[in-house]
């Protein structure tokens, strides 16, 4: 997860005032974009804080508040703008994660992804990278790296944040492989919906 930069944030806050909900993406021609991405997943939700069960409820305070209010919430550890609103049955909250992409040949997406494998029982997936992709996300690992988190994505659902990756002497990363932390279930979870990722490429 990038930090979106402060005139990102304005122009966000900006638009939701007008709009009541956020624009679906903010695209600067030719380059990268900030989107918003919906966070279905148990362990999306567990890592931000976004779940009322939780022990510490101070994120879910938080964008609680701002629901109520009308507004955008900046996440109190990873400050990034979080949107929330009641569901379709007014009872399951959804939430919304502002993405930032980068543009052009820096961008790593499923065209990039050659395979996904799980491994040990279930208890291991690896996603493998072409070429080209190997070289943008070492390209990708190395440019942010200081912001810790990064997010995967299939179209506008996240199904993935991870801690960036151990970046490797060589000039490729090939593989990416996730499985601590994760419980059997959310890997099925990862490796079904990477596969299926895969599947639509043209």
């Amino acid at each position: 997860m990038v930090a979106p930069e402060p005139s990102v944030l304005r122009t966000l806050r900006a638009r939701h005032a007008i709009t009541g909900r956020p624009r679906q993406e903010l695209t600067r021609p030719g380059g990268p974009r900030y989107r918003w991405a919906a966070l279905t997943g148990e362990r999306e939700r567990r890592i931000l804080g976004l779940k009322e069960d939780l022990p510490n409820k101070q994120e879910w305070n938080g964008a609680k508040a701002a629901r109520e209010k009308g507004e955008v919430y900046i996440h109190g550890r990873f400050n990034r703008p979080i949107y929330s609103r009641a569901g379709s049955d007014d009872k399951k909250i959804e939430f919304f994660l502002l993405i930032y992409e980068p543009g052009g040949d820096k961008a790593v997406t499923e065209k990039e992804v050659s395979g996904v494998k799980s491994t040990s029982g279930g208890a291991e997936v690896t996603l493998f990278f072409t070429n080209d992709g190997a070289t943008r996300l070492k390209t990708f690992t190395t440019a942010y790296k200081t912001d810790r988190f990064m997010v995967l994505l299939t179209e506008r659902e996240v199904v993935e944040i991870c801690r960036f990756p151990p970046i490797p002497d060589k000039d490729r990363m090939d593989k990416i492989k996730f499985g601590e932390g994760h419980s059997l279930q959310e890997l099925a979870n990862l490796y079904e919906k990477v596969a299926r990722a895969i599947a639509r490429k043209p």
